[in-house]
């Protein structure tokens, strides 16, 4: 959900984490406005009687039960996997959310105990090449890394593709910070508890769900952020 909400945020120029990484910035009067706007969308969302999970909501996409859902780009290649119809990929599009999406990405390793570092190395060389790249990421459902992939024939010359690169280009991280684990998990935990609350009374005021919901947490982050 954070990567989801990040967008709503940013948009309304919040954000997660002070620059330090000693305060929650979530409870702030911009970040507070993007929550508003993020958590207004459950009046448009199917009265399921609890969240959605991830699965949950694909499976109501797919079957035609939502009009729109925030996924990522393995969204048409599980389309594909599902036996979906060209002519219905093609009904499908590609929308910016409101503000800067979130970018997150896969790290290749070499562990200090590997058995076969040169092989190891040499199977990371091929896999970050723009050639693999450009043949495997549109099958996994993932984004190319390197430039001379995005402008591979088969990818350049896709709609879809373009405004997945307007994403990756205009598109934030989170703040690298050693206690983020732990900040994501509180956040989720309030996320998922507004979006229950919500759904169980979608008639309740917005604000006040999120301070029943999202001021303790924060002070709480807060204490720890600044030890």
């Amino acid at each position: 959900m954070l990567y989801h909400a990040a967008s709503w945020i940013w948009a309304k120029g919040g954000d997660f984490l002070s620059l330090d990484g000693k305060r929650v910035l979530v409870g702030e009067p911009a970040a507070r406005a993007g929550l508003h706007t993020y958590f207004g969308l459950h009046r448009f969302m199917p009265r399921a009687g609890q969240p959605l999970d991830n699965i949950h909501a694909i499976n109501l996409f797919f079957d035609r039960q939502a009009a729109a859902l925030m996924s990522g780009p393995w969204l048409f290649s599980n389309m594909k996997e599902r036996g979906f119809a060209p002519e219905h990929l093609a009904q499908v599009g590609i929308a910016l959310p409101p503000g800067p999406p979130f970018v997150g990405g896969t790290y290749l390793i070499v562990w200090q105990h590997t058995r076969h570092p040169g092989e190891t190395i040499e199977l990371i060389r091929r896999l970050t090449r723009p050639q693999f790249q450009a043949e495997f990421c549109p099958v996994a459902g993932l984004l190319p890394v390197s430039q001379e992939a995005w402008a591979a024939d088969a990818i350049a010359a896709d709609q879809n593709y373009k405004i997945l690169y307007q994403a990756m280009i205009s598109g934030r991280s989170f703040l690298n910070i050693p206690l983020w684990g732990m900040v994501e998990d509180k956040l989720t935990l309030a996320f998922g508890q507004i979006w229950a609350d919500l759904i169980a009374r979608p008639a309740q005021d917005i604000e006040g769900v999120l301070a029943k919901h999202l001021d303790a947490a924060v002070h709480r982050l807060n204490a720890t952020l600044a030890q």
